[in-house]
């Protein structure tokens, strides 16, 4: 009998690690469908004449209510999904021109992944002028960019309150607590932990939260608004960055409050993740491999 058990257990082994990959063949799939329609657009962005006559996308005509399946609303901006271009989203602000805020952003995005290795939802940097979303404002056109579409089945929502009820929410976008005085919330965290231990995908996650402290350590800076999707590959996909902000305080592991330690007077929420522990290091049982002037971190990560 205890043989059988074991065998019946290591069946059911396979079973999840088959799904698992097929989970994830899936999503690497839907990332490469989203990096070719977004080569396609910036090809046809460099050779707009070619557009109307076979039938792609003109931005000058573009209709936000006939082009989009799907909308999102943010605090400042208003994210599409294209009809013809699903996998891709449409950036554009829901006020003002966006001149500073888009060509920003897509600096801020350029920057990050390009010179420091931060791994970003998937980008165009290419600025376009699209009609305004809002045709009753002052302003007839508006900047723009596109970046991959995470759908609700490519990334793990996070999940608050009871089904069916008024307190119940699902959000894609994770605003993670790392550093002192950002803008994180501590429950992300929390959830993050339990997700990425239930699937096995501590390694995947660390190497992209090793790369951000990375950042803290060159640069003495800190992202605003530090977010993005968790996708079904494990990886934290970085989005809508505000900005980049020098850091005063020594980056310590008492700095780092997010990857080493409780808070302090933990509420109530917390109490769901307490098998994990809400910060980073603890809850996932890894070591962070930065290594800092002072010393404070080890070298290479165990994971």
């Amino acid at each position: 009998m205890e043989g059988t058990a074991e065998l019946f257990v290591a069946h059911l082994g396979c079973q999840h690690s088959s799904i698992a990959q097929e989970r994830l063949a899936w999503f690497q799939g839907q990332l490469r469908c989203a990096q070719e329609e977004l080569a396609e657009l910036d090809q046809q962005y460099a050779f707009p004449e070619n557009c109307a006559a076979a039938g792609k996308m003109n931005w000058s005509s573009f209709d936000w209510q006939r082009d989009c399946k799907a909308m999102h609303m943010g605090a400042r901006k208003v994210v599409g999904q294209l009809r013809k271009y699903p996998h891709v989203a449409l950036v554009s602000v829901q006020s003002g021109n966006g001149d500073w805020e888009i060509e920003k952003e897509i600096n801020l995005l350029t920057m990050l992944a390009d010179e420091h290795g931060l791994r970003t939802v998937p980008f165009s940097r290419k600025v376009l002028d699209v009609p305004h979303y809002d045709p009753s404002g002052d302003e007839p056109t508006a900047k723009a960019y596109l970046q991959c579409y995470f759908d609700r089945d490519m990334c793990f929502l996070f999940k608050q309150g009871e089904p069916g009820t008024d307190d119940y929410y699902e959000e894609s976008m994770r605003k993670l607590k790392v550093c002192q005085g950002d803008e994180g919330v501590w429950e992300f965290n929390g959830d993050t932990i339990r997700v990425l231990n239930e699937y096995g995908l501590q390694s995947e996650f660390m190497e992209d939260l090793t790369s951000y402290v990375q950042f803290f350590a060159q640069r003495q800076c800190r992202v605003v608004d530090f977010q993005g999707i968790l996708g079904l590959d494990g990886h934290f996909y970085l989005a809508d960055p505000l900005d980049v902000w020098a850091v005063d305080s020594e980056v310590s592991t008492y700095f780092l409050e997010g990857l080493f330690k409780h808070p302090r007077n933990a509420p109530r929420v917390y109490r769901d993740y307490s098998t994990f522990g809400v910060h980073f290091c603890q809850g996932l049982r890894a070591n962070l491999g930065v290594s800092f002037p002072d010393e404070s971190l080890t070298c290479m990560c165990r994971l």
